[in-house]
């Protein structure tokens, strides 16, 4: 049995409903902004049945996980790692009764509820500026601990693949130590929380390759603010692909940084 996240680019493909015929045991796993955001458009329905078709068929192999902004705020509450608790119960009901919905002739209390998610996301998960400041900021810290020799070495391609993971896992932890310190961990309750991998740690390891990723290529300027809310969501189902058993992805980008991110943590 294999827990799978599915990006949204696998979800219409028939090699979807192959492998949950002929894995009849597989778990695939959506992330909730995956559901906000099929949402984005005024044709919010049709491309929710579009997206959902498949598994609409598969409703008891299907699974709706916490987003990864929860799961860090829970992680600095409890100062414990989320990785047990991201699949809710609470969200089954839910689910089903989406597809309940989507699938026949009426617009229920669920479907009643998209012009809300609609605000929502326009001012949270779609707000390309705020995402493109955000992404900056994090490029900005990063470059005052990665030495000029390094961004060289990034950008002539000149650092090995090894040397790359090794720098990431590093930063990460040499940038995350002292925020967690400023969320009242203390410095012994530190070294315990990370060595269980929590949701936090991944999610700088992601964002610093992205950094690196963008360093190596000459820089973040000629990425649009759009194209900058895309690369976060795509951050969402890598980094909950980390705690499963894979992903299911047709982008390379996506596949490229899950295999990273999986090898910094299982080297």
């Amino acid at each position: 049995m294999e827990s799978l996240i599915v990006d949204q680019n696998f979800l219409r493909k028939q090699e979807l409903k192959a492998l949950a015929d002929t894995k009849p045991n597989n778990l695939f796993i959506l992330p909730d902004v995956a559901l906000i955001e099929m949402c984005k458009s005024p044709q919010w329905r049709n491309t929710l049945c579009g997206s959902l078709s498949i598994l609409s068929n598969y409703p008891g192999r299907t699974r709706v996980c916490i987003s990864t902004g929860e799961a860090i705020m829970i992680e600095l509450e409890t100062q414990n790692s989320i990785s047990d608790c991201l699949l809710p119960d609470r969200y089954i009901p839910i689910f089903e009764e989406l597809l309940l919905e989507l699938f026949s002739e009426n617009t229920g209390q669920m479907l009643e509820k998209i012009p809300l998610i609609q605000a929502s996301l326009a001012s949270n998960y779609l707000n390309h500026k705020k995402n493109q400041n955000d992404f900056k900021s994090l490029i900005e810290e990063s470059k005052s601990i990665i030495t000029s020799e390094k961004i060289k070495s990034l950008r002539n391609g000149s650092m090995s693949r090894k040397d790359k993971l090794d720098l990431i896992y590093n930063t990460a932890h040499l940038l995350l130590k002292e925020i967690l310190k400023e969320n009242n961990f203390t410095s012994s309750n530190v070294e315990v929380f990370l060595k269980k991998n929590p949701m936090i740690l991944r999610y700088y390891y992601l964002k610093i390759w992205s950094c690196l990723d963008w360093l190596g290529k000459g820089g973040f300027e000629s990425l649009l603010p759009k194209d900058v809310t895309n690369e976060i969501l795509d951050h969402e189902y890598i980094l909950l692909a980390t705690f499963f058993n894979g992903i299911l992805s047709k982008e390379n980008r996506v596949n490229k940084a899950y295999k990273d991110i999986s090898d910094i943590l299982h080297p």
